[in-house]
Order: structure tokens, then C-alpha cells, then sequence
């Protein structure tokens, strides 16, 4: 022990003599290597931790750059699948009737639909309209397009028995069909509007009116002439037919 600190425990405890001189004193530095190893290993472990905290930082600015590249590419890919189609607007200036013309972009009716509205309109110009000199070939036409309920009500239409029917009704005059639209309600019932126009009477007159038929595809027709006439098989099994609402009636 160094003589200065021996003076100075002496002084302190004059009672402890020269017991303190013989008092052995541990001067290794196992402590103090035991206090830097222990504040170099928290010095470790906080660089550890704020290393993880920075990977993790990392890791989520990542995965949140792939989500916003991802959600803007989402944006880019759906931009052209919002459009805005116009449409024109026609007037009919003696009627008022407001009607919708297609889309002025290429129009995507498929094929059923289009065979569907050349079937319609055969119908309802064979059924609707009126030639004395062609009546019989009318009425063969829409009882070929017609199905077995519709083909008996065609007969009591057509019968000349019938006070109602056109040929008391029109006698030697004319009525003629104009197909102006034909939209589709469901996949097989179509709304249909049309014009007759009625000549060779006293009084020609012009009416607008709203079909709904509803039909059906059956199997081709077996006999030859059938199929010369309806090759599809098409049929229509329910007709009704009012005045176009808000539509004028020509002299």
C-alpha cells in the first residue's frame, strides 16, 4: 500500500496502528475490465438494435414503393376503360319523338342480335303491314315466324270472318311498315318501334307505335319450305303492340 494512503487511514483511526501498513489491498483491474466489457457489450447491443430499426426502416419504405409503383400501374391500366360515349339525340320534328341514334363509336352488336332484328323485322312487316295483292303471302310469312299459339291467334287475326281484319279494315289500300329502332330488353325479348303508314283510304293517316315480342331459336324447320322461309327456326311466342306514347298521327 502506498505510504501516503497508509498516513491517511492512520490519521482517519489512529487506533488501527500499524495493522493498516499489513493490510492487504487488491490493486488488479479485473473490475474495471469487467465495467468496460459490460459497457462495450450496451454500446453493442444499442448499434445491434438501431441497425435492425434501420433495416426495418428500410424494408417498409420498400415494400411501400412496390405498392404505390403497383397502384399506379393498376390506374394506367384502367385508364382506358373509362370512356365516355356519346350518343346522338334525333328529333322528329313532326312528332316529337325523341329517338337515340347509336353511339357515334363502332357499333358491338353481335351477330345474334343481328339476325335477331332481321327475323323481328320480317315479322312485324308481314304481320303489320297490308297489300291486298300480297296478303296471303304475309300472312304464310309470319305464321312461319310465329310458334303454334301465335299462328292460331295469327288466324283469328287474319280470317276474313274477322270484321277486324285487314282486309275489311284496308280493303284495297295500303299499309306500310317502317322499322325505325329495335333494342333488346333481355337476351330474347326486343322492344320495337315502328311507323305505319296507311295510303289508298279517305283518310291516310301515319302512327308510331311500341312492339314487345318475345322468341326463341328452335331447330331448323324439316320440311324444305319452311326452311326456305325460316332457315334458323326462329319463332315468336309472345307479340303486343300499343301506340308510341307522345307520338302524332299524320293526315
Amino acid at each position: 500500500m502506498p505510504n501516503w494512503l497508509t498516513r491517511k487511514r492512520r490519521a482517519a483511526d489512529p487506533s488501527l496502528g500499524d495493522a493498516v501498513a499489513d493490510a492487504p489491498v487488491d490493486t488488479s483491474t479485473s473490475s474495471e475490465d469487467a465495467y468496460f466489457r459490460a459497457a462495450t457489450g450496451w454500446d453493442l447491443d444499442r448499434m445491434s438494435i438501431l441497425q435492425r430499426s434501420e433495416r426495418r426502416a428500410w424494408l417498409f419504405s420498400v415494400l411501400f414503393a412496390v405498392v404505390a409503383a403497383a397502384s399506379m400501374a393498376a390506374i394506367v391500366l384502367m385508364l382506358p376503360l373509362k370512356t365516355v360515349e356519346p350518343f346522338v339525340i334525333r328529333v322528329d320534328n313532326a312528332t316529337g319523338i325523341v329517338d337515340v341514334v347509336n353511339s357515334l363509336r363502332t357499333s358491338k352488336n353481335t351477330y345474334e342480335e343481328s339476325i335477331s332484328k332481321y327475323f323481328l323485322s320480317r315479322y312485324i312487316r308481314a304481320k303489320e303491314g297490308y297489300n291486298a295483292a300480297t296478303f296471303n303471302l304475309a300472312y304464310t310469312e309470319a305464321g312461319y315466324l310465329s310458334s303454334s299459339t301465335m299462328r292460331d291467334a295469327l288466324y283469328e287475326e287474319f280470317n276474313p270472318a274477322n270484321a277486324a281484319s285487314p282486309v275489311n279494315r284496308y280493303k284495297q289500300g295500303e299499309v306500310s311498315v317502317q322499322i325505325k329502332t329495335i333494342s333488346f330488353l333481355r337476351s330474347n325479348i326486343a322492344s320495337v318501334r315502328y311507323m305505319k303508314s296507311i295510303t289508298g283510304v279517305d283518310r291516310p293517316t301515319v302512327t308510331h307505335w311500341v312492339a314487345t315480342a318475345e322468341f326463341r331459336y328452335l331447330d331448323a324447320p324439316a320440311m324444305e319450305e319452311a326452311r326456305q322461309h325460316n332457315p334458323l327456326g326462329f319463332q315468336v311466342v309472345s307479340f303486343r303492340t300499343d301506340p308510341e306514347s307522345g307520338a302524332g298521327v299524320g293526315p
